[in-house]
């Protein structure tokens, strides 16, 4: 019997996997045991992947695609299908159609069956993104009418979410009439003349009044990871941060979260990548004042020798005396940026202390 995946590859990624598999590899074998290195030993099916290794695996594979063949290959069948449904979905006519596809090859093309593999694949990942970059763009080429066509294609989609928001709430009409009106300034009490801003300011706050797990659902993103969780708080501790880890859960879920475990799987993975980013920095000056610790407890007699036995036993010392002495009351090996300036400073003290101590017992030996 197969156990329950925790947080499951959605069908999406399988999909894609399938498509891209056979780009990059030339047998079955070898795709079951790329998968297989994946996760670890653990599957060797696209379909019983898990969420984040799903996602390493298909930026592995685009990766090889990009390389390689992506920009050269003609989409793919499922592709093609896979962009027209979304133009469809998003009420596009041809010719606003034809106009964007021109764009996004710079000319080259504006038939959806002669794009290129990685074009085909932008549209079908960053559609709602290329939409708004095409709507913001002053460029000539873009038509005005493409404009106005993407426009009421975003603002139908948004006024789409609002009036299921509106429904799952399960609000009365006169109460939907009223939280609309509040938001128009009284202008309109009817969801369907919003403007393209009052309709984001609506969805924003409707969102806040369903529990967090269900408007995380309701827009198909993943919640964060156990392991997620685990490492920002493993960074945040080694750099000394704990204490602003409040304002950085607010900046980074834009002031929904109200703790680790109501982040996004995305928000959660821009927080690591950007406590990342100087961690190397960070390890060479954790490094340096670890260095300067041995320094002065040498200087002090504490510790002493050049060989590995030797070494070993200063390490141990060092730590059973800032375990049991120091500032912080942890092994120095243990300790972040933080606490390691704070022992530094206890080191100084101690060494300013002990050389006064010399100097005065050298003014006593030559009374």
């Amino acid at each position: 019997m197969k156990t329950k995946i925790k947080n499951p590859a959605t069908e999406e990624q399988v999909d894609t996997i399938k498509n891209l598999c056979p780009q990059v590899f030339e047998s079955d074998e070898e795709i079951c045991n790329y998968i297989a290195g994946i996760s670890n030993g653990r599957v060797r099916e696209a379909e019983r992947l898990k969420y984040d290794e799903a996602e390493r695996l298909i930026d592995a594979l685009s990766w090889s695609i990009e390389t390689d063949f992506g920009r050269k290959a003609n989409a793919t069948e499922m592709q093609i299908s896979a962009v027209n449904f979304k133009f469809s979905r998003s009420s596009i006519n041809n010719a606003a159609k034809k106009n964007i596809i021109e764009l996004l090859t710079d000319g080259r093309t504006n038939n959806v069956e002669q794009l290129t593999f990685s074009e085909a694949q932008d549209l079908i990942n960053d559609f709602p993104l290329i939409k708004e970059n095409i709507l913001n763009c002053e460029s000539k080429r873009v038509n005005k009418q493409t404009k106005r066509v993407i426009q009421k294609s975003i603002k139908d989609e948004q006024i789409g979410v609002v009036n299921n928001l509106l429904k799952k709430l399960d609000l009365s009409e006169s109460q939907k009439a009223c939280f609309i009106n509040k938001y128009t300034d009284g202008r309109v009490s009817n969801p369907k003349y919003l403007t393209l801003d009052e309709a984001y300011a609506v969805i924003k706050h409707l969102l806040r009044q369903l529990p967090w797990r269900e408007s995380v659902k309701y827009y198909g993103e993943t919640p964060v990871t156990a392991s997620q969780i685990k490492k920002i708080h493993i960074l945040l501790r080694q750099k000394g941060l704990m204490d602003q880890k409040e304002a950085m859960l607010h900046s980074f879920s834009d002031g929904v979260a109200s703790s680790t475990k109501d982040l996004t799987y995305d928000e959660a993975k821009q927080w690591i990548a950007f406590l990342m980013d100087d961690q190397a920095e960070t390890q060479n000056k954790q490094k340096a004042i670890v260095k300067a610790i041995w320094r002065l407890a040498w200087d002090m007699g504490i510790i002493y020798g050049d060989t590995e036995a030797d070494y070993e036993m200063n390490r141990a010392k060092l730590n059973m005396f800032c375990r049991q002495r120091g500032t912080v009351r942890k092994n120095l090996t243990e300790q972040n940026l933080v606490e390691l300036r704070k022992t530094h400073r206890q080191f100084e003290a101690m060494y300013t202390k002990h050389k006064n101590k010399v100097s005065e017992n050298e003014r006593i030996s030559f009374k």
